[in-house]
């Protein structure tokens, strides 16, 4: 069934159509116009938001449109599955210029993920093939909602759910309460996971947070489902507080998952924000230390010591685009890597669980030159 007949298209979404196809007519249609008209031929399929059930149209496998439309295959690195869920109230003249938008923003999105890819390589930190296998080798582990409601914001959800391991919901990140992890239960251990997203509520989209960071999230570094809830968020569940691995809570080690897949967001984009470390998270100059240290105890392997003497070169304050951001978010990565398949479940691993980590990559300590650190790769093991 095509938009045209649709409940709620009223003449707003006919003329544009109409405006669109007399533009192939005329043989005048650009990309962005060749890629509506297949969205606007797409059938919307009447579903309901997992975590609330409300009741929204879907525009499915966007993705596929999106793809179809970047150059030199950068498609490939893009989440596996993109639904764009909308309110009925939404004007349909807003969904256009929305789905128009992706079209125009993701190659130059995709084309930094590309180019600060080289630069791990460069650094040799990773090969070649690890750091397309991290970009690209995950993108199925969680689907991306994009969900346009009337107002802004996920809507409507049970705060207790999660803590009842109810049989859906959404978990919403503590600092954006517009971005969250939806879940539903299958009956086994394997959740049916969605990385979930909206803008501000009464705002517009923020296409560098909304889009960019929350779609290289669903590519490669997905959100686990443990996070913790905003309203159980304390200062005791900070990393500030841990004297010793061994006293790492649950809350402690949700907050160190959570934590690396945002470092490397981070290092792949070049995210930076006007912070005392200079970036979008952990944010004073003693947190990431913390972080590093922490995770360089249970983790000794993954090159974490090495990313803290890159924090204590630049004295604090990451430069998003120098060489130190890059070795402060490849051990991040390479834990993502390990550790995706726990981050559908409701429960966090244990201790032991992080210091058993299987090794993607060994690193060995080389002297400094040039006041840099050099790589000598181990063999795999």
């Amino acid at each position: 069934m095509s938009l045209a007949t649709q409940r709620g298209c009223g003449g707003s979404h006919s003329k544009g159509k109409t405006l669109l196809l007399r533009k192939v007519a005329e043989s005048s249609c650009s990309p962005a116009d060749k890629i509506m008209i297949s969205l606007l031929e797409s059938p919307r399929v009447q579903s309901r938001l997992p975590w609330n059930q409300r009741s929204v149209q879907a525009i499915e496998r966007v993705q596929d449109y999106l793809k179809e439309r970047l150059p030199d295959g950068s498609g490939n690195y893009l989440p596996e599955s993109i639904t764009l869920f909308a309110d009925p109230g939404v004007p349909e003249a807003d969904l256009q210029s929305f789905l128009g938008g992706l079209v125009d923003y993701f190659p130059k999105e995709l084309a930094t993920r590309a180019e600060r890819s080289r630069r791990f390589v460069e650094l040799g930190l990773f090969e070649e093939s690890e750091i397309q296998q991290f970009l690209t080798g995950h993108r199925h582990a969680q689907r991306w909602i994009i969900y346009y409601s009337t107002s802004g914001g996920l809507g409507e959800y049970k705060k207790d759910a999660f803590s009842a391991k109810a049989d859906s919901g959404v978990v919403p990140c503590f600092r954006m309460q517009n971005h969250g992890v939806a879940w539903r239960t299958n009956g086994s251990e394997d959740n049916s996971i969605w990385l979930a997203t909206s803008r501000r509520p009464g705002e517009g989209w923020d296409w560098d947070s909304d889009i960019g960071h929350e779609s290289s999230h669903a590519a490669f570094a997905p959100v686990p489902l443990f996070t913790l809830p905003a309203e159980e968020l304390t200062p005791s569940n900070g990393l500030a507080s841990v004297r010793a691995t061994e006293g790492l809570s649950p809350k402690h080690l949700a907050s160190i998952c959570y934590l690396c897949c945002e470092l490397s967001v981070v290092a792949v984009r070049g995210e930076r924000r006007d912070t005392e470390s200079g970036l979008p998270v952990l944010q004073t100059s003693e947190e990431l230390p913390v972080l590093l240290a922490i995770c360089h105890d249970l983790m000794p392997a993954l090159g974490f010591d090495r990313a803290l003497d890159a924090f204590n070169r630049v004295n604090g304050v990451v430069d998003c685009n120098a060489d130190e951001i890059f070795e402060i978010g490849s051990p991040a990565m390479r834990f993502t890597q390990s550790a995706w398949p726990q981050f559908g479940k409701f429960t966090v691993p244990g201790v032991d669980w992080f210091r058993t980590i299987p090794l993607w990559t060994e690193y060995e300590r080389q002297p400094a030159i040039s006041g840099k650190r050099t790589v000598n790769r181990a063999t795999r093991s």
